[in-house]
């Protein structure tokens, strides 16, 4: 299992690709800069919060070729606790945790790299001790 800054639990498969880990794969950090400035000026009474549908439209060129399952997930990310039903969405909080979710991905893929290069040094130098 594996937790995000969110309150929220899924269990990471290596087959399919999370919605947050897609989101934040597509996204630069400047146009992750660019898209928090869109949320701020649409944050009218600068709250830090923007309702669900805001969120979506501001986000919505980074969605296509998802699945509506998928989007539905980041809506459920977008919640800040999963009993919130304000339809209210913690922006900043939001993208840090996309991000930490693709920090985390691409941190265990590199430690599975290197387990299975640790693993084919380990095999061969069996099989060479075999053969001596």
């Amino acid at each position: 299992m594996y937790t995000h800054a969110y309150p929220r639990t899924r269990a990471h498969t290596h087959i399919q690709v999370q919605a947050d880990v897609l989101l934040a794969s597509r996204i630069t950090e400047e146009e992750k800069a660019e898209l928090l400035k869109e949320c701020r000026i649409k944050d009218k009474h600068h709250t830090g919060l923007l309702s669900v549908e805001d969120f979506m439209d501001t986000i919505r060129g980074k969605l296509y070729a998802m699945a509506n399952s998928d989007i539905m997930d980041l809506v459920t990310l977008c919640q800040s606790d999963p009993r919130d039903f304000s339809g209210e969405v913690d922006y900043e909080r939001f993208f840090d945790a996309i991000f930490e979710a693709l920090a985390a991905d691409r941190q265990r893929k590199e430690e599975k790299k290197q387990s299975r290069a640790g693993n084919k040094h380990k095999t061969h130098s069996v099989r060479e001790n075999d053969r001596g």
